[in-house]
């Protein structure tokens, strides 16, 4: 039987246990860093791409919970700082 995506409630209750929550953000940053090209500026500092185009912003995003199976929307949710007011606009926003 094929693993199926938990449901929003599970995945909840699975994020909101710190250490899942540190381990999904630890794999999620290495997953990105696989598959997003970086470069570096003047100033040393990396600067990561993620060569979306509008209807491909999250592509890596949404692969990535799926593979770990949870709902992607609740994923997305817990990253915002306030219900509706979304900062990440694109896999690179993630890192």
């Amino acid at each position: 039987m094929p693993k199926t995506v938990r449901s929003k409630e599970e995945t909840t209750k699975y994020l909101s246990d710190r250490d899942n929550m540190k381990v999904f953000v630890r794999k999620l940053h290495d997953y990105l860093k696989k598959h997003m090209y970086c470069t570096t500026n003047e100033s040393g500092y990396k600067v990561w791409w993620c060569h979306s185009d509008d209807g491909d912003r999250f592509k890596y995003f949404i692969r990535f919970c799926k593979k770990m199976r949870l709902d992607r929307e609740t994923v997305d949710a817990m990253f915002q700082d306030e219900p509706g007011e979304y900062w990440c606009m694109c896999d690179c926003d993630y890192l």
